[in-house]
């Protein structure tokens, strides 16, 4: 049990050099640092962190924050559930970050020993030519996991150089990768669907030669189709591109599709990392255990060690040629639609609404995104008002409801996606019918 006290940063913001130095102190120095997203603002996790001098860094605080993390680290507040403080860790936590499920409007931090992280990064380098990696292009997310333990932290232990842009996301990043790749032959490159997306579009207004040749990719946040890893191989010139599969409570690989390995359909995730144990509950998820599950996760003021996890993922099994099995990513479980690498709730947000507007009731539902992957659709029904004249006009209520959303989700929303209805659909047991609001919303209008 890890019982001596540590230091804790706390970190909030985009990526930036200084976000790499604290990674560096962190993986180094024993020390614990809590990488929290730009939209966080709960704060009910602190009180039970190990034991340890907590200390804000950063400039994205707000004084109000700060002040408010001096009273939980001080044992001022005491946890909502669970026990008391101290709590004796298995292991010393190194790296702490949040699940997307955070703009569901319930944070879930998710804690890693260094063990878990060698675990993950040994699982998934073992697919690759180690030796022909010489550096390691990071597209920011507004979630950490991916970037930094596949990109920061793999820099540091290894000694790849790590070309990171800082701040938010931005079409100057694509320049950056040009410029990068035209240095690096033996690049890897992190990303999601739609940074990579973003790039081959890009890339259009280039001239074929000024593509410079890569080594390889890792796609990973969301599911891929088959024509963008195409894409890459032939238009960008990245000799082997591959997929990577898994959550943040995996630290964060679960599944590979490796390097120069087409996927023969959309959503092929490759098979198991070395090292895991992932059992399939048809209905239910995928459990996993295995040295890369997390060492802890808070949510809800409650602690839990875990040594098996449950992700809410439908995968499909597929024959390999070695003998193995290969995963296709078919869909969730839960009520979520996944927006570029951001999970969003989709009660989550009808519940929002219907607080917002209570004049209104509202169906969301997921739709398909070129360039995204999934995108939030929304019905509209307002209530009979007993007089019209003073309820809204259509547009204006569109407009009211993109912009309460922008202000809980710090998300913008597509306004052709938002659609009047007189009834909400349903299906034969009353209940509301996603996959006819889906319809209704995919109709040319």
């Amino acid at each position: 049990m890890e019982t001596s006290p540590t230091t804790i940063r706390l970190w909030k913001g985009y990526h930036s050099p200084e976000l790499l130095g604290f990674v560096a102190a962190a993986w180094r120095n024993a020390e614990t640092l809590i990488v929290c997203p730009p939209v966080l603002s709960d704060l009910d996790f602190i009180p039970l962190l190990p034991a340890g001098e907590v200390r804000v860094v950063g400039d994205a605080w707000t004084e109000g924050e700060r002040a408010e993390i001096a009273r939980l680290a001080s044992g001022a507040a005491k946890p909502i559930a669970g026990p008391a403080k101290p709590i004796a860790y298995p292991a010393r936590p190194i790296l702490g970050v949040f699940t997307s499920g955070t703009v569901g409007g319930k944070p879930r931090l998710v804690l890693y020993s260094k063990a878990n992280v060698e675990a993950s990064l040994e699982g998934i380098l073992e697919v690759f030519d180690r030796d022909r990696i010489d550096a390691i292009f990071a597209y920011p997310q507004p979630f950490h996991t991916f970037g930094l333990v596949l990109g920061y932290v793999q820099a540091i232990a290894t000694g790849r150089p790590l070309i990171a842009p800082f701040g938010r996301y931005s079409s100057d990043f694509h320049r950056a990768w040009r410029e990068t790749a035209s240095r690096h032959p033996g690049l890897l490159t992190l990303g999601t669907p739609t940074h990579f997306q973003d790039l081959l579009k890009a890339a259009e207004a280039w001239e074929p030669e000024a593509i410079p040749a890569t080594y390889t990719t890792i796609i990973g946040g969301a599911s891929v189709p088959r024509a963008l890893w195409r894409g890459l191989r032939d238009r960008l010139r990245v000799a082997a591109p591959s997929i990577g599969y898994g959550c943040t409570e995996a630290s964060p690989g679960l599944t590979h599709l490796p390097p120069g390995r087409e996927p023969s359909e959309d959503g092929e995730i490759g098979g198991v990392l070395a090292g895991l144990s992932v059992e399939i509950l048809p209905g239910t998820g995928l459990e996993f255990t295995g040295p890369q599950a997390c060492l802890a996760i808070i949510q809800d003021g409650r602690i839990e060690f875990p040594r098996r996890i449950l992700i809410r993922d439908r995968l499909g099994a597929r024959p390999a040629p070695n003998g193995r099995t290969n995963y296709v990513f078919e869909g969730r479980y839960d009520l979520v639609f996944n927006r570029g690498g951001v999970k969003f709730s989709l009660e989550e947000i009808e519940r929002f609404l219907r607080e917002s507007f209570p004049a209104s009731e509202f169906l969301a539902v997921a739709v398909a995104d070129d360039r995204l992957g999934e995108d939030l659709g929304l019905l509209v029904r307002a209530r009979e008002s007993r007089d019209d004249r003073s309820a809204p006009s259509e547009e204006e209520s569109k407009k009211a409801i993109l912009a309460a959303l922008h202000g809980k989700f710090r998300a913008h929303f597509d306004p052709a996606r938002v659609l009047s209805v007189s009834e909400l659909p349903t299906n034969a047991a009353a209940k509301p019918d996603r996959g006819s609001g889906a319809r209704l919303l995919g109709e040319p209008r």
